[in-house]
């Protein structure tokens, strides 16, 4: 929900600001900064919702877990794709506002 929530923000910012700026024939910064935040939110969406179909469709397959080593099980492939993205996405948002305060500063 939080995740939809802030789709429908960014799209809303991204309107206002699209109606705020003068017109130009090209692509502004500040309009590909809004479409890349908003692919970003998609994607987060969707990973969250392969971890989540992971975590049902593996929840009644389960047959024993290790009391010591509760990862280690076959049955639980979600926990490797929700440790996945918990990397992926913070390294591809610290990628991103880098490049964009590079192309910002560049003449």
């Amino acid at each position: 929900m939080v995740a939809l929530t802030a789709m429908l923000v960014l799209a809303a910012f991204f309107t206002q600001t699209s109606n705020t700026i003068p017109k130009t024939a090209y692509l502004k910064l500040i309009d590909v900064w809004y479409l890349v935040l908003i692919c970003q939110v998609f994607a987060i969406i969707v990973s969250l919702v392969y971890v989540e179909n992971l975590r049902l469709r593996y929840k009644f397959n389960t047959v024993e877990i290790s009391i010591l080593r509760p990862f280690e099980s076959k049955n639980l492939h979600f926990h490797k794709a929700n440790r996945f993205c918990k990397v992926f996405f913070p390294v591809i948002t610290a990628a991103i506002l880098i490049t964009f305060l590079i192309a910002g500063t560049v003449p």
